[in-house]
């Protein structure tokens, strides 16, 4: 699984990369600030699944990456049907 995780990573960091795709969310753990304005900021921390979850509670996003671009990454509403590639 690491070695996979660690292929992800590096298509997703590779400046000479562009595609489109899914991802399917397991868990998730962010933290950051949310910018208001120079003064003005929020904290920031979503926790999602810590154990391997239910099929129905997957997280799916969608990928698209453009050659040297950083991705960018949408949540999406319901998983992607099995032939959408």
């Amino acid at each position: 699984m690491a070695a996979k995780m660690k292929d992800l990573t590096d298509l997703l960091a590779d400046e000479d990369t562009g595609f489109r795709g899914y991802i399917a969310v397991v868990g998730a753990k962010v933290m950051g600030h949310k910018f208001f304005g120079p003064d003005r900021t929020m904290s920031l921390n979503f926790l999602h699944n810590a154990d391997i979850p239910e099929e129905e509670d997957v997280l799916w996003c969608y990928v698209e990456k453009e050659r040297g671009l950083a991705p960018r990454i949408y949540p999406v509403v319901s998983k992607p049907e099995e032939d959408e590639s």
